[in-house]
């Protein structure tokens, strides 16, 4: 309306900051859901204000009355080769105005600069103050599947999502990059431990563990700084990175780099056993569950389009499993995953022990070795 606007924004720390110390220093900092290596972690010093402030990107965006909500394809491979590719176009339809509106939405997928399959349109009528979820399936003949780098190309497309109203005039439009490729897991029969599959072909994971690209989280949106980070991992030949439960989900950035240059991520949810009731804290913490069930599903609609993203883990080291998350945070997640994504695994710890050890539950039954490693 080319009127001012001011925006005001109140800052205020963690309600449980704990004292500093290695491995979440004095334990409170996990009564909240945030990263708890701020409060200090094996060599990591502690933050000073914890996770206090702004240290990420703020931007507001207009659309019309009406604007495309949380849009993702969902992608699954039809043979090994890729001769056919089914896609699903998801997204919600927001109506912030006060009446029915009768719109059209508009589906175009593009790989390489040209088409990939005829564009598709849907006519919706959307109540007013609701959002009304919409799924549009699409088919692609000889697609280009998505690989880890040590595997074949991480080959990427891009769908254009638009919605406009009965007058042909645009209310909104978003570009949504994606990658078809299949995800699948099994108990290897002569590991006894869990393995993992893509498009059908095993895969062998080497990688390494991702806490944050800057303890001050200065380059929390350069994307540049990303792209070098993860292109340093694929350099030393690592196809795969653990994003840290005792961190935080990464901004997009950070996947979009991983998504270009063709190394998976495991995903961990913020818990550790460290500060989440294993060997201290509580198993009941956070204490509010609400909230952090919230930021689980807001998480799995942020990252879930991305075919970088290989599987999700509930936490670091988590022990006992049937405990830790807290049964109730256990089920939400397990429902959000299915409901929000469905396309990729979820296991339950990083870690647990030798005399526990569950590969349908666990990725391993101890950690280490920490020094170095000699054969003969």
């Amino acid at each position: 309306t080319g009127e001012l606007a001011v925006i005001a924004i109140q800052v205020e720390p963690p309600d449980f900051p704990g004292k500093a110390g290695g491995q979440g220093g004095d334990h409170e900092i996990a009564k909240q859901t945030t990263m708890q290596f701020s409060a200090g972690w094996d060599w990591i010093q502690a933050t000073p204000d914890r996770n206090t402030g702004l240290w990420d990107k703020v931007s507001l965006s207009y659309s019309g009355e009406v604007e495309l909500d949380d849009p993702w394809v969902r992608t699954e491979t039809l043979a090994v080769k890729g001769s056919a590719a089914a896609k699903e176009v998801s997204f919600g339809a927001r109506n912030w105005g006060g009446v029915r509106e009768n719109i059209t939405a508009h589906v175009s997928i593009w790989y390489g600069g040209e088409r990939a399959t005829e564009d598709v349109t849907q006519d919706l009528v959307v109540d007013s103050g609701g959002a009304h979820g919409v799924e549009i399936a699409l088919k692609i003949e000889d697609a280009h599947l998505w690989w880890p780098h040590t595997m074949g190309s991480p080959s990427m497309y891009a769908a254009y999502i638009s919605l406009s109203d009965q007058s042909g005039v645009l209310l909104d439009c978003k570009k949504i990059p994606f990658g078809i490729r299949t995800i699948s897991t099994f108990i290897s029969p002569v590991t006894q431990g869990r393995a993992f599959a893509i498009n059908r072909r095993k895969v062998f994971l080497e990688g390494g563990n991702w806490i944050q690209t800057d303890q001050m989280l200065r380059y929390a949106s350069n994307s540049l700084r990303y792209y070098n980070e993860v292109r340093m991992h694929r350099e030393m030949g690592m196809n795969f990175i653990r994003v840290w439960g005792g961190g935080t989900a990464e901004r997009p950035e950070f996947y979009e780099a991983c998504d270009a240059l063709g190394v998976l991520v495991m995903q961990e949810f913020w818990m550790t056993g460290d500060n989440n009731g294993r060997w201290a804290g509580n198993y009941s913490w956070p204490l509010s569950h609400p909230e952090y069930n919230s930021c689980i599903e807001d998480t799995i609609k942020q990252l879930r389009g991305h075919p970088s993203l290989f599987f999700w883990c509930a936490g670091n080291e988590l022990e006992p499993v049937d405990e830790n998350p807290s049964p109730d945070i256990a089920a939400a997640l397990t429902h959000s995953l299915q409901v929000l994504d469905g396309t990729r695994p979820l296991v339950r710890s990083s870690m647990t022990t030798p005399e526990d050890f569950d590969p349908e539950k666990a990725l391993c039954p101890q950690d280490g070795p920490y020094g170095l490693l000699t054969q003969d």
